[in-house]
């Protein structure tokens, strides 16, 4: 169902034995001055198409998860540092909405997660132009600064890519095999979990004393053994549906196994598949692993107005 109202919204919220944040705040704090100065109910109105009208629970308050989105990006915390710091902070409160000190976590920490999801990408942007139309209402940045602007990419999220990264792979598809397996239902004559999980550890071994022989040997050990994992799935899993995270799952270990040193679109994550190797020509490293951003700013005051991701790392002087 539509989001909750924000406990400041509500007319009725008074609490005979509780100060209002308020009255306990300072007003000049920069946090209340701009709490003042956003629009919230543009976020409402914006935000109702992703939510069902009568069906389901209440969704989590609309201020409530933008406040923290501002928050998140701004002091570049995780989730789960962004909702516990939240519990501490009453200025944190009160910019989200809040009426009164909370002692009780605002939401989940992967509530944040799903509510980006929801809203996509349309949704997040709408955050950065609220940004920038305050910063223009305030006379921060001017309409000839914003005329003349410049595209540049960097890599976004530098992702925790490992060597030897081929063995970890293998060792890390036949596992999530088998933990599929077990939620279908399809007991395979041989799982090779515990043995991967030993074979990638020793593969890492070798590669750190320089041992490429026995590192390639590992290697084409852990090959050998998700073949047979995946032909045991073809063989027994007949006529049940698989979820889509499983056939995508076997989608990648069937990639992995042809994929060689200077395959194009090489897979380095399962989880994020579409990361790749990129090479920005820089000094302290030759090559980063994650996705290209272009982002998009003022000549002159260096403020961000737009922010694409662009897939499949293609030229920087084409984007």
């Amino acid at each position: 169902m539509n989001p909750k109202q924000s406990p400041q919204d509500q007319p009725s919220t008074i609490q005979l034995f509780q100060s209002r944040l308020d009255n306990m705040i300072s007003p000049d704090h920069p946090l209340c001055h701009l709490a003042a100065a956003i629009q919230w109910e543009r976020f409402d109105e914006a935000y109702s198409a992703y939510y069902c009208q009568d069906n389901g629970a209440p969704g989590l308050p609309t201020r409530l998860m933008v406040g923290l989105q501002y928050l998140k990006y701004t002091l570049n915390l995780s989730d789960e540092e962004l909702v516990e710091q939240w519990l501490e902070n009453p200025y944190w409160q009160y910019f989200c909405g809040e009426a009164y000190f909370q002692t009780d976590f605002p939401c989940d920490a992967t509530s944040l997660g799903v509510w980006r999801k929801r809203i996509g990408e349309g949704g997040l942007k709408l955050v950065l132009e609220e940004t920038i139309r305050i910063a223009k209402e305030k006379k921060f940045v001017s309409n000839k600064e914003l005329s003349e602007v410049v595209v540049d990419t960097t890599v976004q999220e530098e992702k925790n890519i490992t060597f030897p990264t081929d063995a970890k792979l293998l060792s890390r598809a036949m596992i999530k095999l088998a933990k599929h397996c077990l939620l279908h239902r399809i007991k395979l004559r041989q799982s090779y979990s515990r043995l991967a999980k030993r074979t990638a550890q020793k593969a890492s071994e070798h590669g750190a004393r320089r041992h490429f022989g026995k590192l390639k040997q590992c290697v084409q050990d852990l090959k050998n053994w998700l073949r047979r994992v995946l032909r045991d799935i073809e063989k027994k899993r007949e006529n049940k549906t698989l979820s889509p995270g499983f056939l995508q799952l076997i989608e990648l270990a069937n990639k992995l196994l042809v994929q060689e040193k200077n395959t194009p679109k090489k897979i380095y994550s399962l989880h994020e598949p579409e990361v790749c190797c990129i090479g920005k020509g820089k000094d302290h490293v030759r090559y980063e692993f994650g996705q290209q951003a272009a982002i998009v700013k003022t000549n002159g005051g260096n403020w961000i107005v737009n922010a694409e991701d662009v897939p499949d790392k293609p030229y920087a002087g084409r984007t």
